[in-house]
């Protein structure tokens, strides 16, 4: 039994000098300890002066945050009362020294007795002593005659020791005392349910446990008698026995929390977890704790240490479904906007930063996702509506998947995410970027959750190795509501190759750079004397990181959801034919097994849809496509800044749209650094733009800004700046989006873009794309050029009603060649659109004849399967090539009224003329009845209006000219075909009876000229070889010399070099300009002409 004494007294000596030893000297050389007697009842303790150790009561208790509501408990009074003195024994019957629905009135000074002292004192401890004989449940030993401060010290000892070592003291702890006012604010969204929280942590039953409790009850029984009697309690002597029972509560907790008083490790979790969780921590403990600890780093890091770490495991295990996790979130944020009393310094922040799971090192392939579990606050960003990342979402409010709409549970939970995120999680991160210690760490730890997570970019990654959606949502929130008050004059777009650069693009593609252009030029600017880096900022860094964000977080989420909804019309589909068809297989062999296949994919249907609605929760939120919209205005800033500047300086920010009117045409010189910018810088912005116009109009429409619209069109009006002619596609696919005819509602976007100072370019500009896209480089380019032509062709169409643009095209049109390119390829699309529409309902017609006659039936089941499929097929193909033919005829209808003279020159008029006349002949001909197919609207099939178009193009091309090539088409041209097509226009009653003469007079000319025609060729079937045209072998009219030698028609040649710059001999590039005019053999072909005509007519 000795050994033992002689061991505990020297533990407590250890504890004792180990408390004097965690203060640090201040500048008058007072030192705040953890300060505790070696014995209870023996040794005094040696604690300095209370107003040296704690800051004064102004100090103490910094003012309430815009998150701090502190609710008013029952039995508290807010408001201060008359001043009546009070005996002891009335404080005697209130055991705890809690304001229990008792209205206890304040007592003057100079009334306060030493004894009263004395029974305050006692009634705060909840502990009596020799000579201070109190009601209380506790007597403890105290040395006769100490001061106060070390009775308090000593009783505070006493009892911690005893109820460590297990002794049970029976009124001590109140099991039912709620904290006199809750260190958390009220949650945002409502109180958290106690029973949420069990869920998640629970309190440790021990010894400790007890003692903590008991420290912490008698710190409230501190504010609660400041509360009760504020005048008293605010002067000598009672101010004085109040301060140092809080410092000592607060010392005896560190030595508890810390295992110095045990000596033993830390509680894992800590003991304040529970009771920080559950709000029953008083009001200003905590931060005394902090303030108290902090500069004693072995101390604080054992005392929260294991509190944050209990922290960050908790919020592994908390689901969005429950609103503990706004506990869990409104406790760390509270511990991290604890600064220090004289300086800035956050000491949680500084902690944070300093354990080893702040930001850990891991060379696995899941980097990305095993940072959101593993490190220290990635827990905290893991919140998640998508059921991939948290199936308790779909457990929980997902019961019907065939109602579209969102659960209005499931809508109020984006709801409170949203405020969440923008709110407490923004606030965590301020925090630790606001302190000056914390915040490169944290701008580094940001950064490679970014890195890490680089593969979600990728069009098909392993979701396993990469964070979730929701996850990376949530950090791209956080940066966004970082970004708002980011100065774009201060973000310096040299950093993307700065050395000390947070990001990384050496590895993606740039808008005109190759890769090696980009390294030459990276290492240019990094070796001169002169350098265009400025010094790195936090607007700098947040800005790019924040755009990075973007790319790997809501741009991956979209294109995952487009993804998921076609996915879900193929296997709507698949499940509609394999259930509309059972009548043919039920009584097969193979029925058992469709019947497994139906069952397979309606539960694979039912998964999707439900993935579906949570992502309609989680990514069609308003208001975080509000925030990526603002950004992204932002963004096209920062690119025309780049852009219209020049090799030496940025263009001003802040240009207004009238200022607008001179950016165009840009310099031919590029800028460099335009050129070193990634491409998904623009494609990122397009592919958003398109997504939210299709899936949340609303937001484009009341957010767009101008300096997206500006930067669109100087680009479309530049497409040579940029080298991917996919990605000047997808920003003409953003202005396909915006014509009303396309999308409703965007009628004031529409007329933004239509009256933009800088649109009267945009018309030429894209007839000049039209051209440029015959060629892509990709393989599918025969097939992409037609759906990029054709959203062209309805951006045309509603520039073209308006005065101003019709003039420009117009003008154009007078121009030169461009605009025969254009016509040219317009006619080639036209023609192979129809024959392709035409040739596919001729299938489509087959196939339903043969279903109508019953030869259907008689086919076997392999055949009719075939059929069916290729039916399917033609029926796909031909709405696809119906609607982009019906554009391209548009285009060619009000073009050929306005402009008819480039229609008209030699190299095309002989073209669009058979073109024409096959179509003509297709509807009118003796074959037109293969063209009848049943549901002609599904297809988009008009052929009355085809009809009605084309007799228009004839009419207004109308001239001798035109007439002569109609003559000279011998596959299709025919006399009677005009009077067939005269006949059903008058009979269906389609033109005018004007018109129909007009177009009878075509033909009759036509017929006349075909006749004149076959009586020169006769006359001139003798000429010479070398006067025919080696090519069409026909008569040369203006013969010119090729560079290879070759002499051949200009009309032909011509005709040949707008589809193919090339020699048609050699293969050699060549261009109109290399033709030299065979002068000498052009006047012999007359000559000879002009004598076989006089031998003629004298004859």
């Amino acid at each position: 039994m000795g050994d033992h004494i002689d061991q505990e007294e020297i533990r407590k000596k250890r504890i004792a000098r180990l408390a004097a030893g965690a203060s640090t000297s201040s500048t008058n050389s007072d030192a705040s300890q953890l300060s505790a007697p070696t014995s209870p009842g023996i040794q005094l303790s040696t604690s300095p002066p209370v107003s040296a150790v704690l800051p004064s009561p102004s100090k103490r208790h910094p003012p309430p945050s815009p998150l701090d509501i502190t609710p008013c408990k029952k039995g508290i009074e807010p408001m201060e009362v008359e001043s009546k003195s009070v005996t002891p024994s009335s404080l005697e019957t209130s055991p705890h020294y809690r304001n229990d629905n008792k209205r206890h009135r304040s007592v003057s000074t100079s009334e306060v007795t030493d004894e009263q002292v004395w029974t305050i004192l006692s009634s705060l401890l909840q502990a009596s002593w020799q000579g201070n004989e109190n009601i209380c449940p506790v007597t403890a030993q105290v040395t006769a005659g100490v001061k106060k401060f070390e009775a308090t010290s000593q009783v505070l000892m006493e009892i911690s020791n005893r109820l460590c070592s297990g002794e049970s003291i029976e009124g001590l702890i109140d099991t039912k005392c709620v904290s006199d006012s809750p260190e958390l604010s009220a949650s945002p969204t409502g109180s958290t349910g106690s029973s949420d929280l069990s869920e998640l942590t629970k309190q440790i039953v021990c010894f400790e446990t007890t003692a903590l409790q008991y420290l912490l009850q008698t710190y409230a029984r501190v504010n609660s008698e400041e509360k009760t009697h504020p005048k008293r309690s605010s002067s000598p002597p009672i101010l004085t026995v109040l301060e140092d029972v809080r410092r000592q509560c607060v010392a005896h907790s560190a030595l508890l929390l810390s295992g110095y008083l045990t000596n033993s490790d830390p509680p894992s979790p800590s003991l304040l977890l529970h009771p920080l969780l559950i709000e029953s921590l008083p009001r200003g403990f905590l931060r005394d704790l902090i303030l108290h600890t902090y500069q004693n780093e072995n101390i604080f890091n054992k005392v929260f240490g294991p509190l944050l770490q209990g922290l960050s495991s908790t919020m592994r295990s908390c689901s969005v479904t429950s609103s503990s996790y706004i506990r869990v979130l409104e406790s760390l944020d509270l511990l991290t906007d604890i600064k220090d009393i004289d300086s800035p310094n956050r000491p949680i922040c500084n902690l944070m930063i300093s354990m080893s799971n702040w930001c850990p090192k891991t060379d696995s392939q899941a980097a990305g996702r095993e940072m959101m579990f593993t490190s220290l606050l990635g827990p905290f960003l893991g919140l998640s509506l998508f059921a991939e990342d948290d199936q308790k979402v779909v457990e929980k409010f997902i019961k019907n998947v065939s109602n579209r709409n969102i659960p209005d549970g499931l809508q109020d939970l984006a709801k409170e995410l949203d405020h969440v995120r923008t709110t407490i999680l923004h606030k965590l991160f301020h925090s630790m970027l606001v302190n000056a210690s914390s915040r490169e760490p944290v701008l580094n730890f940001l950064a490679r959750l970014i890195r890490t997570n680089e593969r979600r970019a990728q069009i098909h990654v392993e979701e396993r190795l990469v964070a979730g959606d929701g996850p990376m949502i949530n950090l791209l929130s956080v940066l966004q509501q970082l970004c708002f008050k980011v100065k774009l004059e201060k973000v310096d777009p040299y950093y993307i190759i700065h050395p000390s650069s947070l990001i990384d693009i050496s590895k993606d593609s740039r808008l005109s750079m190759t890769q090696e252009e980009v390294e030459k030029w990276g290492h240019k600017q990094q070796s001169e004397s002169v350098s265009k880096f400025q010094p790195i900022t936090f607007h700098s860094q947040c800005w790019f990181l924040t755009l990075h964000a973007h790319h790997l977080g809501v741009l991956p989420v979209m294109r995952k959801y487009t993804r998921r909804l076609r996915a879900i019309r193929d296997l709507q589909k698949m499940v509609e034919e394999i259930e509309n068809t059972e009548s043919q297989w039920a009584n097969l062999s193979v029925a058992s097994r469709q019947r497994e296949l139906l069952k397979k994919w309606k539960l694979q249907l039912k998964k999707l849809n439900k993935s579906r609605i949570c992502a309609d929760a989680g990514l069609l939120d308003e208001n975080l496509l509000e925030r990526c919209m603002h950004y992204y205005s932002g963004v096209a800033q920062v690119i025309l800044r780049i852009l219209t500047g020049n090799q030496d300086a940025l263009a001003p920010l802040g240009v207004t749209l009238a200022d607008t009117a001179n950016l165009l045409p840009l310099p031919s010189e590029l800028p460099e650094l335009f050129g070193a910018l990634p491409e998904w810088y623009l494609d990122d912005l397009a592919e958003f733009l398109l997504f939210t116009l299709q899936y949340v109009p609303k937001v484009p429409i009341n957010n767009l800004g101008d300096p997206i619209i500006t930067m669109t069109i100087v680009l479309l009006c530049s497409p040579s700046h940029i080298k991917n002619p996919y990605l000047t596609a997808k920003l003409v696919e953003m202005l396909f989006m915006l014509t009303p005819s396309v999308q409703q509602h965007v009628d004031t976007l529409h007329q933004r873009i239509l009256h933009h100072p800088l649109s009267i370019h945009l018309p030429v500009a894209l007839m000049k794309f039209y051209t440029m896209v015959e060629s892509t480089g990709a393989s599918s380019e025969f097939y992409d050029k037609f759906t990029i032509r054709y959203h062209i062709s309805v951006i045309f169409k509603s520039f073209w009603n308006d005065r101003q643009h019709r003039e420009a095209v117009i003008t154009e049109s007078n121009s030169g060649k461009e605009f025969v390119k254009f016509v040219n390829l317009l006619m080639n699309d036209t023609t192979f659109l129809l024959d392709e529409s035409l040739d596919a309902l001729k299938r489509i017609h087959e196939v339903q004849e043969e279903m109508e006659r019953g030869t259907w039936s008689q086919q076997s089941r392999e055949q009719q399967q075939s059929r069916q499929r290729q039916l399917a097929t033609d029926e796909r193909q031909c709405r696809s090539y119906l609607t982009l033919a019906r554009e391209t005829v548009d285009m060619m209808h009000y073009l050929t009224q306005e402009v008819p003279a480039p229609f008209l020159r030699p190299e095309l008029c002989d073209r669009l003329a058979a073109m024409l006349d096959f179509n003509l002949a297709q509807l009118c001909g003796q074959k037109c009845g293969n063209l009848k197919v049943r549901q002609a609207d599904k297809y988009g099939w008009e052929p009355r209006k085809l009809l009605e178009q084309i007799v228009d193009i004839y009419l207004h091309l109308d001239s001798d000219k035109f007439a002569e090539s109609i003559a000279c088409d011998e596959r299709s041209f025919k006399r009677e075909l005009f009077e067939t097509a005269a006949t059903k226009l008058e009979r269906a009653v389609i033109k005018s009876t004007s018109e129909v003469a007009q177009f009878r007079n075509i033909g009759q000319k036509a017929y006349n000229v075909q006749q004149a025609n076959q009586k020169k060729d006769e006359d001139f079937s003798d000429a010479p070889d070398h006067f025919m045209d080696p090519l069409m072998q026909t008569l040369m009219e203006d013969p010119v010399e090729l560079p290879s030698g070759v002499v051949m028609d200009r009309p032909t040649i011509v005709r040949h070099l707008l589809n193919d710059p090339t020699d048609p001999f050699t293969r050699q590039p060549l261009s109109e300009e290399q033709l030299k005019p065979a002068e000498a053999l052009k006047k012999e072909i007359t000559d000879w002409i002009a004598s076989k005509t006089n031998a003629r007519s004298a004859s």
